[in-house]
C-alpha cells in the first residue's frame, strides 16, 4: 500500500546536480582567524567532484582553483578568439600573485592552517554561514519537518537538463553556498567551454570540460541538516534510490548540523556541431544575465558587494563591471560603518540591462 508523504516545506534551487554525502558530515567548521578558512572548508570547496554524475558524492584530489589558474594560462591572447581579455588579464595577475610569508594577503587569496600547525597560502573560498551562524537562526530545532527540493540536473557531456527531486526528513535544513574568491570569475569558463577556439590549441577545451574533463563540475553549495532522519532522492520523479534511514545513533540526535547533499555546477563542452554552437554575443549576455541574478540574490540576502569585507580589496563583481568599462556602486556593512547604499545593488542591474540592450541582435 503507499504511503503518503505529508510535505510541509518546500525548497527549489538551482542545481545542475545533487548528490547524497553517504554517511552525513558533521558541518563543523570553525571561525578562523581573519584571513585564514579551515582545512576542513578548503578541501570540500577546492577539490573537484570525483564524478559530475551519480547519486553519492566523493571529492577528487584535483584542486579546482590550481586548475583553473592554469588554464588561463592557454587561453587565447587574441580578442577575436577571447573577448574579454581585460577580464582575463586581471584574473591571471591575481592567480599569479602568490603571497610571500609575512606580507600582506591580496585580495583574492587567504591561509589555511595544515595539520603541522603551519599556514600555507591558498586561493580563497567562502561559505555564506558558518555552522555556529546557522544554529544561531533556527528557532524550532525539535520538530521533524519533511522538505522536498526540486531541482534540473544536467550532465556534463551533454545540455540538456531532466527533473530531479529530494526529500529530506529533518528538523531543519539549509542551503549553504560556497562562493570562489576575485581569483574566479564564471565568464571564463563559459567562454572556454563553448568556444574551443577560445585555446591556445582547441583541443584543450576537451581535456578541460565535458564528461572527462578536468573541471567538469564544481561544489557550488551544500545542503545541511539539524537532527537528520532520512533522505531519499528521485530522478525525474520516478526510479529513486532506497530510502536512506540515518540510524537511531546519537550522533544524529544531538544539535549539530551534518552535511546531507552537494550541489553542483556542471560544465559540459558545448562546441559548434555538437550544441549548435554559442556565438561570442550570447556568451557575453548569458554572464551578464548570470551576474544579474547574483545581484539579486545578494541584494535579498543584504550581502556586501564590490568590496570583500575583510580585505577591502575590490570583489568579482567590481572586476566583472571594470573589465567592460562599466560604471560600478559598491555598498558594504561593516562593524566600522557603511559604504555605499543599499540601493547600489538595482542602480547596478539597472547599468547591466543598458549594457544588454546594446547586446541584441
Amino acid at each position: 500500500m503507499a504511503t503518503t508523504l505529508q510535505v510541509d516545506k518546500q525548497l527549489t534551487i538551482r542545481a545542475d546536480q545533487i548528490q547524497i554525502f553517504s554517511p552525513p558530515q558533521k558541518w563543523d567548521w570553525d571561525v578562523a582567524a581573519s584571513g585564514q578558512i579551515t582545512k576542513e572548508q578548503f578541501e570540500l570547496s577546492d577539490y573537484v567532484p570525483a564524478s559530475a554524475s551519480g547519486t553519492y558524492f566523493n571529492r577528487s584530489g584535483t584542486s579546482f582553483s590550481a586548475q583553473f589558474s592554469s588554464l588561463l594560462n592557454l587561453l587565447s591572447t587574441d580578442a577575436t578568439d577571447f573577448p574579454l581579455q581585460d577580464l582575463l588579464q586581471d584574473l591571471k595577475s591575481i592567480n599569479q600573485n602568490r603571497p610571500e610569508h609575512g606580507k600582506t594577503i591580496p585580495h583574492g587569496w587567504t591561509r589555511i592552517m595544515q595539520d603541522d600547525q603551519l599556514l600555507e597560502y591558498q586561493r580563497k573560498w567562502s561559505a555564506e554561514r558558518h555552522p555556529n551562524e546557522w544554529l544561531a537562526s533556527i528557532s524550532d530545532q525539535q520538530s521533524i519537518h519533511t522538505t522536498v527540493i526540486e531541482f534540473e540536473e544536467k550532465y556534463p557531456n551533454q545540455s540538456v537538463s531532466k527533473l530531479g527531486a529530494m526529500t529530506i526528513q529533518a528538523t531543519s535544513i539549509a542551503q549553504i553556498n560556497i562562493l570562489p574568491g576575485s581569483w574566479y570569475d564564471s565568464s571564463i569558463i563559459n567562454i572556454a567551454r563553448r568556444r574551443p577556439q577560445a585555446f591556445i590549441d582547441e583541443s584543450y577545451a576537451s581535456m578541460y570540460f565535458g564528461a572527462a574533463g578536468i573541471l567538469n563540475s564544481r561544489l557550488s553549495a551544500i545542503i545541511v541538516a539539524m537532527m537528520p532522519h532520512s533522505i531519499t532522492h528521485f530522478h525525474e520523479y520516478q526510479n529513486p534510490i532506497p530510502r536512506i534511514t540515518f540510524p537511531e545513533n546519537p550522533q544524529y540526535r544531538t544539535c549539530k548540523p551534518y552535511i546531507l547533499a552537494a550541489v553542483l555546477e556542471i560544465f559540459p563542452l558545448e562546441q559548434a556541431g555538437i550544441s549548435g554552437g554559442v556565438t561570442g554575443r550570447k556568451i557575453e549576455r548569458d554572464a551578464c544575465e548570470e551576474m544579474i541574478q547574483r545581484l539579486a540574490l545578494y541584494r535579498d540576502k543584504n550581502w556586501a558587494i564590490g568590496l570583500h569585507g575583510d580585505t577591502q580589496q575590490p570583489d568579482d563583481f567590481a572586476l566583472f563591471f571594470g573589465s567592460r568599462g562599466l560604471p560600478f556602486y559598491a555598498y558594504l556593512r561593516s562593524p566600522s560603518g557603511i559604504i555605499g547604499d543599499f540601493s547600489a545593488y538595482q542602480t547596478n542591474i539597472d547599468t547591466l540591462k543598458v549594457y544588454l540592450k546594446g547586446l541584441q541582435g
